[in-house]
């Protein structure tokens, strides 16, 4: 019944505003929608505007307006091809990430691309200082690959893939390329209603990566790791409706939605005898880290089959490339485990651009200051809780805060009983766990009351595993700290700041 009222409502509202009020309008010698303010102009009724606010009139019933967004957005679709932001449709029915198309890459973020790649080059040459093999497989969006289909609906767009390639070598950091290995009897091997490739796609960038792995040491014995059986497999079709045609927000399993999908199979690695997916959580010696190019696509598994070895899996959706590298970083400077022999690292290109200057740079700009100091070097920092404000601490004992934001501005202060010189000799460090992202910013009071600048500012990116901060301590002329302020500036939940503690400089 809810859903029949759904359409009789929808059909009804959709064709009185955009048939009869047009008309109307027409015959008065008015153009549809010209006189009407945002959001309701004809130009925002076509993008979708108007549809959001019907909902926003109708939230206090929940589900109707989930059965007129449906239905409101497939008949815009089949109507004008009309699809939100998020999305774009291209030629040939190609869909396409807006956020990796419109706009791309902003000039911030193209500016920033020698300082991105120049971070993730010194990222690597940390590991392999440590006795880590770095072999970083750099994933092309679709839209890289497709530059025409873009431009058949954003003539502006403007790949970088090659661009991004020249500032990694600029850097002296080589980079796996598998654009020549994605394209097959004419068929690109990227899903056209999904922004990641497929199955078939993913192995064949793997088995260029693996071929490259085994010729790097000199043939296949010499990889790391104890040798294992393995297999390529691959499971039987179904359908799939990828993650851009659900951003459309059709009727979820309605009609068009699935004439959407298309039919595919997933490529697995097994071990031959119990057919048991090839998948370690444990530490080994080769570890593949990455996104859910890798883990929505079984490629540590593939891995584990093509270079016969035993592949650590530290793959993580929705979480980009920075964090699983970090918790991999983060295990080995603690001694939590030995640093990996090999690391395959996938990095999807859009990463580079979108919200690197958030989520990307800030990261491994902290990850390298950590490298600078020795955790064996450890004191508890001695210091006396000082003023709070927008905040109320559950927990103060021994280093440990545990507290809620009660605003955007949220700060604690520690009053140090002794005062620290500011030379960078040492580091403060400590632990944050939030559940939401948060950026953390600590100032110095060097004397004459907290520094209003800024000394050190890095994006916590939140997951389970509680996350190192480290800032070196480093004043102008080297004064003494008295006092740290730490903001929690983007928190309003409850959160956890602990260990707060000093490391030393490592020896060199």
């Amino acid at each position: 019944m809810l859903r029949r009222l759904g359409l009789v409502v929808a059909a009804s509202i959709f064709f009185a505003v955009v048939l009869a009020v047009p008309c109307y309008e027409l015959a008065g010698g008015v153009w549809p929608g010209s006189g009407l303010d945002q959001p309701f102009s004809s130009d925002a009724i076509r993008r979708g505007e108007w549809a959001k606010a019907v909902e926003r009139d109708l939230s206090r019933h929940e589900r109707v307006p989930g059965l007129i967004r449906g239905t409101y957005n497939e008949f815009m679709f089949r109507s004008f091809q009309h699809t939100p932001h998020e999305v774009l449709l291209g030629a040939d029915g190609w869909f396409f990430l807006g956020a990796s198309t419109r706009d791309f890459p902003v000039a911030l973020e193209k500016d920033a691309l020698p300082r991105t790649a120049e971070l993730v080059a010194s990222t690597v040459r940390w590991f392999e200082r440590n006795g880590t093999k770095v072999v970083v497989l750099f994933v092309p969006e679709k839209s890289s690959l497709l530059p025409d289909q873009v431009r058949a609906t954003e003539p502006t767009f403007r790949p970088m893939y090659d661009a991004s390639c020249d500032a990694f070598r600029a850097h002296g950091l080589g980079v796996i390329d598998p654009r020549p290995v994605l394209t097959k009897d004419g068929r690109l091997l990227y899903h056209k209603n999904d922004t990641h490739w497929t199955s078939e796609g993913a192995v064949a960038a793997a088995r260029l990566a693996a071929d490259r792995i085994v010729e790097h040491y000199g043939g296949a014995d010499a990889v790391p790791g104890a040798v294992i059986a393995g297999e390529i497999t691959e499971n039987a079709p179904r359908r799939h409706v990828g993650d851009l045609v659900k951003m459309l927000g059709l009727k979820d399993g309605g009609e068009l939605e699935l004439s959407l999908g298309v039919m595919t199979s997933t490529i697995v690695g097994r071990e031959p005898k119990t057919q048991a997916i090839l998948d370690s959580k444990e530490s080994e010696d080769v570890v593949l880290v990455g996104t859910s190019y890798s883990h929505g696509y079984y490629l540590p598994s593939v891995f584990s089959a093509l270079l016969h070895r035993r592949v650590e899996n530290r793959a993580i959706i929705g979480r980009g490339p920075i964090v699983p590298l970090l918790q991999v970083a983060q295990d080995s400077l603690l001694k939590r485990r030995a640093f990996p022999r090999l690391m395959i690292w996938e990095v999807p290109e859009r990463f580079l651009f979108v919200s690197a200057e958030r989520d990307l740079r800030p990261p491994l700009e902290n990850l390298l200051r950590a490298t600078q100091y020795d955790p064996s070097t450890e004191v508890p920092l001695s210091a006396d809780p000082g003023p709070v404000s927008n905040m109320r601490m559950t927990k103060v004992e021994a280093g440990e805060f545990d507290a809620v934001a009660s605003s955007a501005a949220p700060q604690f202060t520690l009053r140090l009983r002794e005062p620290i010189v500011g030379d960078g000799s040492r580091a403060l460090v400590f632990e944050v766990r939030a559940p939401t992202p948060t950026m953390m910013r600590v100032h110095f009071d060097v004397g004459n009351g907290i520094d209003g600048r800024t000394k050190f500012e890095s994006w916590q990116i939140g997951f389970d595993a509680e996350q190192i901060m480290v800032v070196p301590l480093l004043t102008p002329d080297h004064a003494p700290i008295r006092a740290l302020r730490i903001d929690p500036i983007t928190v309003q939940a409850p959160f956890h700041v602990g260990r707060i503690r000093l490391w030393s400089e490592a020896q060199r």
